[in-house]
This record gives structure tokens, C-alpha cells and sequence, in this order.
């Protein structure tokens, strides 16, 4: 037979024990929980005053976007608008002539001189037309548009890099203008008639003067 000992507290003490630790650790678990719910309330106010932050750092960069622009920045009017295409050459206002965009001097200046020969092989050969030398007039065509095929398409290709619609097709046919011509001149050099050489000899010049007129060289 076991005998169990245990001792009695006066039953007033040990309730106030009891309810004195059990106060105790509420309390405590209260102060946990507060502090859980006040570091909560912190984390979504710095979140509130970041988002806030960044929303007045983004009304202030597009208010100063949406500002107009000082007078010396504000775009130039053209003929066609201020937000007009640019054109296929710029504007040159100190030498007062047109100069291709992305094409350096030195090689605007080959085309212009390769041009240039080329057309005074067209105007020698009214010479040869008058004295009905027929392989010299045809020789003499194929010479001038050998070079005038290649300067005229890579000149056609910078003019119309930038070229507008409208301004594409009138360099296009300004360019199979002369070229037709030309072949036109060929073809009555072949037939060895004289007048009607003559003439489209005097249209091939106009028609490559309107070609350089129409690209601005």
C-alpha cells in the first residue's frame, strides 16, 4: 500500500497565486501581441509613404515634359507644318544649295564631276550626229550612261532614304524620263536618222537637268 503526501496551501494564497501568474502571462502575451501589431502598422506605413513618394516623383517628371518648350527649342515651320518630313536634302543657308543628309562633300562633289561628264559626252555628240557618225554618237551614249547608271541609283538611293511619299515618285520618274530618253537616242542613232537624233539628244540633256533638279545635285 503506497501513501501519497502532499501538502495543502491555504486556499485563499494559492488562488491568488494562481491568478496572480495566470494575469501574468496574459499580460505578457497581450504585450507580445501589441508589439506584433504596432511593427504590422509601421511596415504598411512605410509602404503607404513610399508608394505615395513615388507617385509625386512621377506627377513631377511628367508635369515637366508636359511644359512647353523654350522659344529656342520650339520646331521650325515648314511649307507643309511643323511636323512636316524632312526633305531628301537639307538646306545648306551659307553656301545657298542643297546637300544630301548622311553623303559627305568630297562625294557629292565625285557624283556632281561624274555627272558632269557624262552630260558633255551627250552634248559632244550633236558633233557626230551632224556628220551622221553613228558608232561614235552610240559610243558615246553607252560610255555617258554606263557612269550615269551608277552615280544616278546610289544619288536616287541617299535622295530618297528621307524622301517623302510624293517626292519618292518624282524622283523615280524623273529618272526613267532620262533614262528613256536616252535609249530613244540609241534607237535613231540605229536607224541613222539624223533630226530625230538631234532632238532627243537636246531632250536627253533637259531630262537629265530635271533629274538633277528633282534629287537637288
Amino acid at each position: 500500500m503506497f501513501v501519497t503526501s502532499f501538502q495543502l496551501q491555504p486556499k485563499g494564497k494559492g488562488s491568488f497565486l494562481a491568478r496572480s501568474a495566470g494575469s501574468r502571462s496574459s499580460l505578457s502575451h497581450c504585450g507580445n501581441s501589441g508589439g506584433t501589431v504596432a511593427k504590422l502598422e509601421n511596415a504598411a506605413l512605410d509602404r503607404r509613404q513610399l508608394l505615395q513618394g513615388l507617385l509625386v516623383a512621377a506627377v513631377a517628371v511628367f508635369a515637366g515634359k508636359a511644359q512647353p518648350a523654350h522659344s529656342g527649342s520650339e520646331p521650325k515651320m515648314s511649307f507643309f507644318g511643323a511636323d512636316a518630313p524632312s526633305s531628301p536634302f537639307s538646306y545648306n543657308e551659307s553656301q545657298k544649295e542643297p546637300l544630301f543628309k548622311g553623303i559627305t562633300p568630297e562625294l557629292l562633289e565625285e557624283y556632281r564631276l561624274a555627272i558632269s561628264e557624262a552630260k558633255k559626252r551627250i552634248e559632244d555628240s550633236g558633233e557626230a550626229i551632224s556628220t551622221k557618225s553613228w558608232e561614235d554618237v552610240r559610243s558615246a551614249l553607252r560610255l555617258a550612261l554606263g557612269t550615269l547608271r551608277s552615280v544616278c541609283s546610289k544619288v536616287n538611293a541617299y535622295a530618297a532614304a528621307e524622301a517623302t511619299k510624293q517626292e519618292k515618285k518624282k524622283i523615280e520618274k524623273a529618272y526613267r524620263d532620262f533614262l528613256k530618253t536616252i535609249e530613244d537616242m540609241d534607237y535613231a542613232a540605229r536607224m541613222k536618222d539624223p533630226d530625230r537624233a538631234e532632238r532627243l539628244r537636246t531632250a536627253s540633256i533637259a531630262a537629265l537637268d530635271n533629274w538633277m533638279s528633282t534629287v537637288g545635285i
